[in-house]
């Protein structure tokens, strides 16, 4: 019987948790279902269910229950046509349906899903057919129309590839028999209009390079090096190979060499006793010059030559100072910390407490050891009242208790006393306990002075006057740039290039390294090192600004010959003469001369 009851008890405690537990996952649902979250409250649902199987013949939960599968189906249905996904969005409204057969708005997604879907069969039908008669076009418009509907329809998608592979193929086909013809023009139109279809078919992309390769050496037959460079280098960008590279630099090279030109440097002095420094000067110009030169540019001499070259550089060294010295001085003074051993003043302190510390240990010993002085040590002392007789007229003493004598009043004899003597026989408070402490005191300050250092170590402020010495070493170099054409006759261009050195440094007289006030040695560079620094410095500069220059004119010669060619109707000289500017251009302005190159490009195109 007591096992039953066990047995009744367990099962009635586990069903009333299992329905609290079922009514806490039913508000959950419901609040998910408000936060408009039906596949969530679906799952709290189905796990009440499953903790009270009760909860199936409750109207009101199985309508919950249904009104949120429904829902949540309809959502998921939702998400795929979204997606262009219509056959799933099918799948998921008929369950809609199956849950709520009177939902509308199911019944017309289904319906929209249904139609997509086979609009998009009905396309893919189309192009297929359309692809089995050859029609690449129109399989094409059809197919991609199938995919803009349903993007993941994958038989679509194989026969719109299959349609442009065909589609390429067959122009591809017909460029090579154009090209076979010598009609370059038609065969770059089919070979794009492969590319377009196929962007990375690479029979199309190489017919493109072989077009531009021929026009690019029957320039090269007129002499046409310009223009078959800007024709190789296109046959490249399409497809690389090592072919067209050696072409590229057989027709550059040409080209360098027509616009290759050279120039003549004379380095003079302003006066008379700077014949060293002008040397070194336009050594450094020379050396500069030489390391930074682009390939057409030669450097000739004026002297040697029959002609002279046809740009005439001269650099006059106007100025070139070096001084330096002593600025100025100035007194400080350093503040720092210093540190002394003294007398340790604690010691004295100590003794003087160790001596009050032992007399008071005395006194305590004194007062401790003192008796009292009415019952002499006894803690009895004879009644006053009875004259120690114990009777007062043949009756008992009230005080003494007719024995004679009672407890001292001074002491109270053995018993503790509210005022003085706690019971010790003695008219003192001082216990022992008092003599322990007194003494560990002079214990502790005995230890004290033993420990304790002698000295100890002070800190106080100090001075330190010094002398900070200021010195600066300065420099300048002045250069004067003049360039002249020979060809031309035009102004000379005039340059001027100034370079100065400024470097200081700072001593200090009465240094003390052990206070942190260290001595700094002068460093400065002699008046011939800063001289040489100077001319190395203005020597780089000016052979940069010599090379620009030249350049500049050259180029500014070049671009007045390609307008006049272009104003006169001469689209080749012009074409001739910009791809000359694009490689001038290069050494100083590179960007500039990389838009013009582009410019070409695009009206080869």
């Amino acid at each position: 019987m007591k096992k039953i009851a066990f047995i009744l008890l367990f099962f009635l405690i586990g069903t009333a948790l299992s329905g609290c537990t079922a009514r806490k996952l039913i508000k959950r649902g419901d609040a998910s279902m408000l936060a408009n979250r039906p596949a969530e409250a679906e799952r709290y649902y189905r796990k009440a269910l499953e903790h009270d199987s009760d909860l199936s013949e409750k109207p009101a939960f199985v309508a919950k229950f249904k009104r949120a599968r429904s829902q949540a189906a309809y959502k998921e249905g939702e998400f795929l046509a979204n997606q262009c996904l219509w056959e799933q969005a099918a799948v998921k409204f008929s369950e809609t349906l199956e849950i709520d057969p009177e939902s509308d708005k199911a019944k017309r997604s289904l319906a929209q899903a249904r139609a997509k879907r086979d609009e998009s069969e009905r396309l893919y039908a189309d192009s297929a057919s359309l692809l089995k008669q050859r029609r690449w076009d129109d399989a094409i418009r059809q197919a991609e129309a199938a995919l803009k509907i349903y993007p993941f329809h994958r038989p679509a998608g194989d026969v719109l590839a299959e349609a442009k592979r065909s589609a390429a193929a067959i122009h591809c086909e017909a460029g090579n028999r154009l090209m076979a013809a010598n009609n370059l023009a038609e065969a770059e139109k089919e070979f794009q209009r492969s590319l377009y279809y196929v962007p990375s078919l690479v029979p199309a992309t190489e017919g493109l390079a072989r077009a531009d390769c021929i026009r690019g050496a029957a320039d090269q037959k007129k002499g046409l090096w310009g223009s078959a460079l800007l024709w190789y280098t296109e046959a490249n960008n399409h497809i690389s190979k090592p072919e067209y590279l050696s072409k590229i630099e057989a027709a550059r090279s040409r080209v360098l060499s027509r616009i290759s030109f050279g120039i003549s440097v004379n380095v003079t002095d302003a006066k008379v006793g700077w014949i060293a420094e002008s040397s070194a000067l336009r050594s450094r110009v020379f050396a500069g010059i030489s390391a930074r030169k682009p390939q057409f540019l030669r450097l000739e001499s004026a002297k040697n030559g029959a002609k002279p070259p046809p740009y005439a550089v001269t650099v006059n060294l106007e100025d070139l100072s070096a001084r330096g010295g002593l600025v100025r001085s100035e007194n400080r003074t350093h503040f720092y910390t210093s540190y002394r051993k003294i007398p340790n003043p604690e010691i004295p302190r100590l003794g003087i407490l160790l001596q009050v510390a032992r007399r008071d240990l005395a006194r305590l010993r004194r007062d401790f050891n003192r008796t009292c002085h009415k019952c002499h040590g006894t803690g009895r002392v004879k009644c006053t009242k009875c004259r120690g007789r114990g009777k007062i007229k043949g009756r008992t003493c009230s005080r003494c208790k007719g024995t004679g004598k009672y407890n001292c009043p001074t002491c109270r004899g053995k018993r503790p006393g509210p005022v003085r003597g706690h019971g010790r026989k003695r008219a003192t408070r001082v216990t022992r306990w008092h003599i322990e402490r007194k003494r560990a005191r002079v214990r502790y300050l005995q230890h004290q002075l033993v420990v304790v250092p002698a000295t100890v170590t002070e800190s106080f402020s100090a001075e330190w006057p010094y002398v900070t010495n200021h010195y600066e070493k300065s420099g300048v170099i002045q250069a004067g740039i003049r360039i002249a054409s020979n060809a031309t006759g035009a102004t000379p261009n005039a340059i001027t290039v100034r370079k100065t050195f400024r470097r200081k440094c700072t001593t200090v007289d009465n240094p003390n390294p052990r206070i942190g006030l260290r001595s700094y040695p002068l460093i400065l560079p002699s008046n011939d090192e800063v001289r040489t620094s100077l001319i190395q410095v203005a020597g780089s500069e000016v052979a940069v600004r010599i090379i620009s220059a030249v350049l500049k004119a050259k180029a500014s010669e070049v671009r007045a010959k390609a307008q006049n060619a272009s104003r006169n109707g001469n689209s080749i000289g012009a074409t001739e003469a910009y791809v000359d500017l694009v490689h001038l251009m290069k050494p100083y302005a590179a960007a500039e001369s990389a838009k013009l190159l582009e410019r070409l490009r695009r009206q080869r195109r």
